[in-house]
């Protein structure tokens, strides 16, 4: 096509395209509103999935635009550079990480892989090259703020009880998480503050309003301190650079800026002595809800990048660092959990698992867009809004991930950010607006290849997640073939089979079976603990694998050979005595990973006590005297790596009580105990009085 005036002719398929392109842009930024209360983990999976595929469709049309029409292919750019640089960064620490398999694949309830960033950055490209000028720009924010202010005023309505949602929400309105919703609702005001400066008229007043509406959803929400501070530092640095750099009066032009020094200097003063024991900034932070197993879990996250500095352990395996370096205090602070499978700060998260490389690179990244804009600002090509409002919103990004981390649609935004910075700067067209002539064969592969990567990457893993909720949510009665469907998608394997394995041993405690439906559950059983044997044969060790797996053992010889050896039917004791010395090799193996992980012992004390009873009941009570005794040292072991902890406490009392039947040792431990914490008074009082 020819030039005529200044006006770009396009063919009516590049228009197709272009219309293609942008409609699946504009749809992955419904990504917020995307959840699904019948998948596992339904909002997280569901949404990324749904990301995936608007990418997918977007990235392999424009391929098709970009080879028919030279405008539309990306060019080489500061901020492209980056990203480029940081993803080739992330394939390198995913190939040499600990497991690259859980790095490319996570698990639904993160969605935080290899596979994401790649369609992450598939999406960068689309949008850079695509989005032309600033009324395209304008389109596309004008989209993230309607959508922004519709999980606002949902969160809004629920707050003042208009509408009624169910727990699965907690108070995250559609995110259904109020720190993930607090990052998507940041990142999109911002978006909401640099279309309101920029518009004019009705568009003012719309973004005015969505404004009003989004801010109101951070600040009234019940929870949520990250985003509300991270709100308020963000806005106050927007005004100060504002008057920083374009107030006339010099007095408030240099306050403006003193304050902005100041703020720097404040900054590096409490991250300093934050990490400094006994400091008063320290005991400050600490006080606040959640904080004190934050710090235990930041040093861990340490350790580990101390142990693999460069490259990292690779996306998604700070669960191995964790069991590593885990430590027991974690069970008596804030709640006592104690499976972290993240650091929840965006450095110590960055650099345990990608590495002082990688961390370098992610926020080379938003230097290189930050960068983008002052240069512009600095050029007289832009007005000060742009390199203002984005520097604030980066701010406000990294306070808000200082405790906890992004999920895709916050990160999905930080990324037309990245898109926006790298098209801030006018390419050069090319002169020739012709467009190259395409076989109808050139589309139709991209649609073939479009439909297979759906499938392979999206569709079949969406199925497998319904299945797996499935058999999660179901009666334990869900048929073999059921287990198998949710257990043939890669992404969330472990964690699929960690949880059946969970509803199974609930099961089989609670209901003891007879007949049919007796043997129904030994065969599940049995499918069970050959998946989880595979799990564990493969690399690398994971704590919770073998710990689930000796779990199953002994449910497994509780279930299927106990009661039989008891009515003295020893038909099958030869396997009875393989399973419970099985599950003993196990758990050792489990200790051996995560030594101070009291669940290891607890089990491993159960696997004893299961070897002691087979002795009685074959006989030999001198070797069942042994095996009781070893139970009792192991429980007392979970009890000294963390004596605050009430539930070591009383399995080493109950095996004290009812194995080693030993009633001085028995009240012994149990003063000990309420030496400790004299409130525990009423739950020891059974074996106070023994």
């Amino acid at each position: 096509m020819g030039k005529k005036k200044d006006k770009i002719y396009e063919s009516k398929s590049t228009k197709y395209l272009r219309s293609t392109v942008w409609t699946a842009i504009i749809l992955s930024l419904f990504v917020p509103l995307i959840f699904d209360l019948q998948a596992l983990f339904p909002f997280a999976a569901p949404r990324a999935f749904f990301f995936m595929a608007m990418a997918q469709v977007a990235f392999f049309a424009w391929i098709v635009l970009a080879i028919k029409n030279k405008r539309y292919r990306p060019k080489i750019d500061l901020v492209t550079g980056a990203v480029g640089a940081f993803f080739i960064v992330l394939v390198l620490s995913t190939i040499l990480g600990a497991d690259p398999f859980h790095s490319f694949w996570s698990n639904y309830e993160r969605m935080s892989g290899l596979l994401t960033y790649i369609h992450l950055f598939a999406f960068f490209l689309v949008l850079s090259s695509i989005i032309k000028g600033e009324k395209d720009w304008m389109r596309l924010i004008g989209w993230i703020t309607s959508i922004a202010s519709i999980v606002s005023l949902i969160s809004i309505a629920h707050r003042f009880g208009i509408i009624e949602l169910s727990h699965y929400f907690q108070n995250g309105s559609t995110l259904g998480n109020t720190s993930f919703m607090g990052s998507y609702l940041l990142v999109a005001i911002f978006f909401c503050l640099y279309a309101f400066f920029k518009s004019r008229d009705a568009w003012k007043i719309f973004y005015g309003t969505s404004f009003v509406i989004i801010s109101s959803a951070i600040l009234l929400n019940p929870g949520g301190r990250a985003m509300k501070g991270a709100l308020l530092a963000g806005t106050f640095l927007l005004f100060l650079l504002y008057f920083a750099f374009t107030e006339r009066s010099k007095i408030i032009q240099w306050a403006a800026r003193l304050l902005i020094i100041s703020g720097i200097g404040l900054t590096l003063f409490i991250s300093v002595f934050a990490f400094v024991e006994g400091s008063i900034v320290r005991e400050k932070i600490e006080d606040l809800r959640g904080m004190s197993a934050r710090f235990v879990v930041w040093d861990i996250a340490w350790e580990g990048f101390k142990e693999r500095p460069v490259l990292g352990w690779g996306l998604e395996n700070f669960p191995l660092v964790f069991q590593k370096e885990f430590n027991p205090e974690l069970v008596v602070l804030d709640g006592g959990e104690v499976w972290f499978d993240r650091a929840h700060n965006i450095v110590f998260d960055s650099l345990v698992t990608i590495g002082l490389l990688g961390t370098l690179f992610f926020f080379l990244m938003f230097k290189a867009a930050l960068f983008v804009f002052w240069r512009e600002y600095w050029k007289g090509k832009t007005d000060i809004w742009a390199p203002a409002i984005f520097t604030s919103l980066f701010v406000a990004y990294f306070i808000q991930n200082l405790t906890v981390f992004d999920m895709i649609s916050s990160f999905m935004l930080m990324f037309v950010m990245l898109a926006f910075a790298a098209s801030l700067k006018p390419k050069n067209e090319p002169s020739d607006n012709s467009e190259s002539s395409m076989r109808i064969i050139i589309p139709g592969i991209f649609i073939i290849i479009t439909i297979i990567t759906l499938e392979l990457f999206v569709l079949s893993s969406y199925r497998a997640n319904l299945s797996a909720s499935l058999v999660l949510r179901a009666p334990v009665e869900m048929t073999i073939d059921r287990y198998q469907e949710a257990l043939k998608d890669p992404i969330n394997k472990d964690a699929t089979i960690f949880s059946i394995s969970e509803k199974l041993i609930m099961n089989t405690t609670k209901d003891k079976l007879e007949g049919e439906e007796r043997e129904a559950t030994i065969e599940k059983m049995r499918f069970i603990i050959d998946k989880l044997e595979k799990n564990i044969a493969s690399p690398p060790k994971i704590f919770k694998n073998y710990w689930i797996t000796g779990r199953m053992y002994n449910e497994y010889y509780n279930y299927r050979f106990l009661q039989e050896l008891i009515k003295g039917d020893f038909s099958n004791k030869e396997e009875a005595r393989e399973v419970v010395v099985t599950a003993k090799e196990i758990l050792t193996m489990a200790i051996e990973i995560s030594p101070r992980r009291p669940e290891g012992y607890w089990e491993l004390a159960q696997a004893k006590v299961n070897m002691g009873n087979i002795h009685i009941l074959f006989g030999e009570p001198d070797l069942a005297k042994e095996r009781f005794n070893e139970s009792f040292i192991l429980v007392e072991k979970a009890v000294a790596l963390e004596p605050r902890d009430i539930r070591s406490q009383l399995k080493m009392l109950k095996v004290a009580d009812e194995i080693i039947m030993d009633s001085e040792l028995v009240k012994r431990k149990a003063n000990e105990a309420l030496e400790i914490n004299p409130e525990w008074e009423e739950i020891l009082k059974r074996y106070l009085d023994e």
